[in-house]
């Protein structure tokens, strides 16, 4: 991940904040640490520095439009598009009524605490 990033820079941060916040588990936290860290200008042999307030607002971006992306797919894809693609994702109707059975007992709560958990 870190070639990753010294490589890409801003992109890096973005694409893997952007991916995080739609709720795919990559790493964004590390990814947005490291970039405050080549902000910093203390890493060796790199002569590319970020600017921590723009990684700031990089990572502020890709964190909004990857919720609205990740709530527009399950908006409009909904059951329809679980039909799809489900299976490519080992994702079937049962495990959809088992995790909406779920999210309707204690789902307010779990999401709202959840999105502070780094994981």
């Amino acid at each position: 991940m870190e070639h990753f990033l010294e490589t890409w820079g801003y992109l890096a941060v973005f694409v893997l904040s952007f991916i995080s916040s739609m709720g795919l588990p990559v790493g964004a936290e590390v990814a947005i640490i490291y970039g405050g860290v080549l902000a910093s200008g203390q890493v060796p042999h790199e002569p590319h520095h970020l600017n921590l307030i723009a990684v700031i607002a990089v990572a502020a971006a890709a964190e909004i439009l990857g919720s609205l992306a990740g709530y527009l797919i399950g908006y409009f894809g909904g059951r329809p598009l679980v039909d799809k693609v489900g299976k490519y994702v080992l994702l079937t109707h049962k495990d959809l009524d088992r995790a909406e059975a779920w999210f309707a007992r204690r789902g307010e709560p779990v999401v709202l605490f959840g999105r502070f958990i780094p994981l």
